[in-house]
């Protein structure tokens, strides 16, 4: 995956190989996106920590098989197929249903979500394009169905994202939360006040 040299876990010692022990897998494989920073070990950490705290937090209240689908579709944008193939493994174990993952990759690919997502995964995930594509124009983007994404930003109480996150980020996913808060910053920012506007929600605290 890389080019740059990466140690192997039989090669491993002191910290690094404690960090493979834990996230290898059987046979002591360990995926190549965490070999890429065996060089600097401290790295996977931060690694590993914003990966669980953004996927897999107890506190997310979204579910996790479309937290890794929208970790699908941001990497299909960004032509990652490692990323994709990595964030789609996770979203069919997690579905565990073959033909309903499989349904779900095909309408990723397609960008037509309607038979796989329902209104408000489909808000979100247009909207994880909108930032990943171009996330210089946010502040001009009216397309975006505000009412289902602040519907459903209000049932994620995950405190650990509060600002905009970037999509480019290795194929880092993008809870509905953090989509709507990077939002709602953005036109609060900009004064934008128009009705069904995310300003127009008034002011955001966490909670």
């Amino acid at each position: 995956m890389t080019w740059i040299k990466t140690i192997a876990f039989a090669d491993a010692a002191g910290p690094l190989r404690k960090l493979y022990q834990r996230v290898s897998g059987p046979d002591e494989n360990v995926d190549n996106i965490m070999l890429a920073h065996s060089l600097r070990p401290h790295t996977m950490e931060g690694h590993m920590a914003l990966y669980k705290h953004v996927l897999h937090h107890p506190r997310n209240a979204a579910d996790k098989y479309f937290l890794e689908a929208i970790g699908v579709y941001t990497s299909l944008l960004n032509r990652c197929g490692y990323c994709v193939e990595h964030h789609f493994k996770g979203m069919a174990r997690l579905l565990a249903d073959d033909d309903r993952a499989a349904a779900m990759r095909t309408a990723l690919e397609s960008g037509d979500f309607a038979a796989s997502f329902s209104g408000r995964e489909s808000a979100a995930l247009d909207y994880a394009r909108k930032l990943t594509e171009g996330p210089a124009l946010i502040l001009s983007c009216c397309a975006m169905r505000v009412g289902t994404m602040a519907r459903y930003s209000r049932s994620i109480r995950s405190p650990h994202i509060s600002t905009m996150p970037t999509a480019r980020c290795l194929g880092l996913v993008l809870t509905p939360r953090a989509i709507f808060l990077g939002y709602h910053q953005a036109a609060v920012r900009s004064g934008s006040t128009a009705e069904g506007s995310p300003s127009a929600l008034g002011p955001y605290r966490t909670v």
